[in-house]
């Protein structure tokens, strides 16, 4: 999705979680060591304090290993054995401990509560933070998610997806039910994903979830562990999709003499296999292949049925004897080993119970790991895949942007000017490392193209797609003082720390519009910049489409690809004020294999948007591709009147839908659109109109994906007077009072916003801060840049977040002026209309 801003004037935005498989296990008072060699694990300690009960435990670690801290007898407790919070209840088998996403000292501890009598069980979590000591983070004390089973109830963490959330799901009760564990906190999604009230008391003590690392779907698995006469016990899988919908029927699988289920865990790649430690007077370990429902039992296992199972980093699957000695279970060769380490202080009620791990995960990798990113907008986080909600969009990058000169703030976008064959452009791209350790050098690419609906991957940026004789795009790889550039790989970004982010600068030489074929191409021209960065091993894309796929999805679903759109300017690359244009092209192109028929559209985006058609005209101009090509497919137009066949120029008659119909194109043709926005007479209506621009195929189906990405131009119709806004030298004068002429230019900075717009007497600035970034200076400028009025009272109502700041405005002229906010972390600037 482009968006093109056209301003017509008138006058002038742990023994971790689930430990995610650490390499030491909390085991009050032990602190067991698993990275050995086989098969004996050794005591790191034996001095951590048990508590008064002991039903479960686990413990947070660093990067390193070292214990942060650990669950015991529903306390939390320091290394030294401090407490520094107990949950409001006794708690039940099962203890995760995650960090919170995008935190590298913060921690989640979740648990859900006991009630031997078999009542109401809730679900609780509480946020550590580990900086600076141990402590509760103010608002995340205990917090009560809601009742989540009877008397016991067990609970499963899924390993850290890409949109960096986990989800939470928890059996107990009536009902499997599903959560999302995310920086902010934990939320209940779907409270009876699936219903089980027919399965008995489904008091469930391990509940275990394998995961397909490369489909992402789960499998969930539980059992009782009680046995009720007439409800003959099982062992119960629930499929579920990678969102976490549920996908019928649950399978479930008897055991022969089953009667309580203690201890479950997946085993093997594929999640087709469970052990399963249960109950009953002759049988202990048993082992199903739920691909064939066949269940058979390691041979002299009783010993160790009343133990949960869980599996270690290096694989081995362990479990508890009733002596309390680690053994470690081959489900392959069908045997239990015992380790000779026998935990003989340890002790649990009921059951004997090992700390809750995430299958699968790695601890270090998943969750201490460098992770580099660029931003689609001002409140991208990282997330992937990130689609933001209008009117916030994708394609103004603030992590990507372009200077042709050195005067004012680097950090603010100009035009790309290519008048200049001796200074050039440096288009920059700035490179964040928001993971929890430091980042080794990196590389990233930047490319541009000529805007168009059918922008695609890699073709319209390398320069494969061509318009006339002339590419359409390309790669930027000249070396300079900036920056050097390393074949096949790109500009090198440097070693970075948690937090800390580099600016790369890359020298290029924007083309003309006048290389491209006479008379086709407007002055300016709109075009895209493209910043990848590239690092396979240590931080490989999410999710790219490699070839002739829409860009959108590759700037969506990647924090390490953004878009940034702009146009060139007929400028050198040392000067600032540009002639203001009366037209945009943009490309129209077929990215497929094969030759297809298409439809190009062009329509108001709200029903507000028609009023446009009271005040101004807009004009569709083809070059003589694009123009052959419709006449080829039968001439066929709707919302559309021929005004000029020798220019191939279309008016636009209905702009809630207006059609060129089966205009055929061949794989890889590149096509010219014009558009222009007049004002058919002087007017006092100040107002904001958004257009689009799509390419779909002619054949296109409901429920089909989606060809292209669509374009988007926003029309501002302001009030122009002498005292403020356009700097009249650079207009066109009319016999009037007013001045009239279009001007294109880059939407400014998504994170400012001004309301009223326009304003009488006040208006009000809103942005939102970041975490340590505060307010510097608020000036008004007219569009020229000429300084208007300095805001002395800068203060804001709070210290980050969304922020208000009063400007009086009934001192300034009727015109167009711009807000500035300078900031710690930048400059952020806004339009803002004054009309009396």
């Amino acid at each position: 999705m482009k968006k093109i801003n056209v301003l017509i004037y008138l006058s002038l935005f742990l023994c971790l979680t689930t430990q995610a498989q650490m390499q030491k296990w909390c085991i009050p008072p032990y602190l067991v060591d698993l990275s050995g060699p086989p098969p004996t694990p050794t005591i790191a300690t034996s001095s951590l304090s048990a508590g008064s009960y002991l039903t479960s435990a686990n413990a947070a670690f660093d990067k390193t290993g070292n214990m942060l801290f650990y669950v015991r007898s529903g306390e939390i407790v320091t290394p030294a054995g401090a407490v520094v919070n107990a949950f409001p209840v006794p708690l039940s088998l099962e203890i995760s401990i995650v960090p919170v996403p995008g935190h590298c000292t913060r921690y989640y501890v979740i648990a859900i509560g006991y009630d031997v009598a078999g009542g109401p069980v809730d679900l609780y979590y509480t946020m550590v933070e580990t900086a600076g000591g141990i402590s509760i983070v103010t608002g995340f004390n205990n917090v009560n998610l809601g009742v989540v089973g009877n008397g016991k109830a067990g609970l499963a963490v899924s390993r850290l997806r890409a949109d960096r959330t986990r989800f939470l799901f928890t059996v107990g009760g009536t009902a499997v039910q599903r959560f999302r564990i995310t920086d902010s906190g934990i939320n209940l999604e779907e409270g009876l994903m699936h219903n089980i009230s027919g399965l008995g008391n489904n008091q469930a003590v391990d509940v275990e979830l394998k995961e397909n690392i490369a489909t992402g779907t789960m499998k969930l698995a539980w059992g009782q562990t009680t046995w009720f006469v007439g409800i003959p016990n099982k062992v119960h899988v629930l499929n579920l999709t990678s969102s976490g919908g549920v996908v019928l029927p649950r399978n479930d699988y008897a055991i022969p003499g089953l009667q309580g289920v203690y201890g479950l865990e997946f085993y093997g790649y594929s999640g087709t296999h469970l052990a399963v430690g249960q109950t009953s007077s002759t049988d202990g370990i048993a082992l199903i292949d739920l691909s064939t429902s066949s269940v058979s039992f390691i041979p002299s296992s009783s010993n160790y049925a009343g133990s949960q199972i869980e599996t270690a980093p290096n694989g081995r699957i362990y479990v508890l004897s009733t002596s309390k000695e680690l053994a470690i279970i081959d489900p392959g060769a069908g045997t239990i080993t015992n380790t000779s380490l026998i935990l003989s202080s340890y002790s649990g009620i009921f059951e004997n119970t090992l700390p809750e791990q995430i299958n699968d995960e790695d601890y270090i990798t998943a969750n201490f790991r460098a992770q580099l990113m660029a931003r689609d907008n001002y409140s991208d986080v990282g997330a992937e895949p990130y689609e933001p909600t209008p009117p916030t969009d994708f394609v103004s990058s603030p992590d990507l942007w372009n200077r042709r000169d050195s005067l004012g703030d680097s950090l603010v976008h100009q035009n790309p000017g290519y008048a200049s064959t001796t200074f050039g452009n440096l288009m920059k791209m700035r490179v964040t490392n928001i993971g929890c350790v430091p980042s080794t050098t990196s590389y990233v690419k930047m490319y541009w193209t000529l805007a168009s609906t059918g922008e695609s991957w890699p073709g319209s940026w390398t320069g494969a797609v061509m318009y006339g004789s002339q590419p359409a795009g390309g790669q930027l790889t000249l070396s300079s003082a900036y920056s050097t550039y390393t074949s096949g790989q790109g500009y090198a970004v440097p070693a970075l720390n948690p937090g800390q982010s580099a600016i790369i600068s890359a020298k290029w030489f924007p083309p003309s519009p006048a290389s491209f074929p006479s008379g086709t191409v407007s002055d300016p021209v709109n075009i895209c910049f493209l910043g990848r960065i590239v690092d396979p091993l240590q931080d490989p894309m999410y999710s790219e489409l490699p070839v002739a796929a829409s860009i959108n999805h590759n700037v969506t679903f990647n924090n390490n690809i953004v878009t940034r759109n702009t146009y060139l300017a007929n400028l050198p690359g040392n000067f600032k004020v540009a002639q203001a244009p009366r037209e945009i092209s943009l490309l129209v192109q077929n990215y497929l294999s094969a030759t297809q028929l298409f439809n190009i559209n062009f329509a108001a985006l709200l029903q507000s948007d028609l009023a446009f058609a009271n005040l101004g005209t807009i004009t569709l101009k083809v070059d003589n591709a694009l123009w052959s090509a419709w006449v080829q497919g039968g001439q066929q137009a709707s919302g559309l009147t021929v005004s000029n066949q020798q220019t191939h120029e279309f008016t636009v008659t209905n702009l809630s839908n207006a059609v060129l119909y089966n205009v055929s194109m061949n794989a890889n043709d590149a096509m010219l659109v014009t558009l222009g926005f007049v004002l058919n007479n002087p007017t006092q209506v100040t107002n904001t109109y958004r257009f689009g621009i799509t390419q779909e195929r002619s054949d296109w189906q409901q429920g089909e994906e989606r060809y292209g990405s669509p374009c988007t131009f926003i029309v501002d119709i302001v009030q122009d007077s002498t005292g403020g806004g356009q700097d009249s030298s650079s207009m066109k004068k009319q016999t009037s009072t007013s001045v009239q002429s279009i001007e294109v230019e880059q939407a400014l900075s998504q994170k400012l916003i001004v309301y009223p717009n326009p304003s009488a007497n006040e208006a009000i600035v809103k942005l939102e801060l970041a975490e340590q970034e505060s307010v510097l200076s608020v000036k008004i400028t007219d569009i020229s840049g000429k300084l208007i009025k300095q805001i002395t009272d800068t203060k804001t109502d709070k210290t980050r977040g969304d922020q208000s700041i009063h400007i009086i405005t009934s001192e300034l002229p009727n015109g167009v002026y711009i807000v500035n906010v300078q900031t710690t972390e930048g400059l952020h600037s806004a339009k803002m209309n004054v009309a009396h």
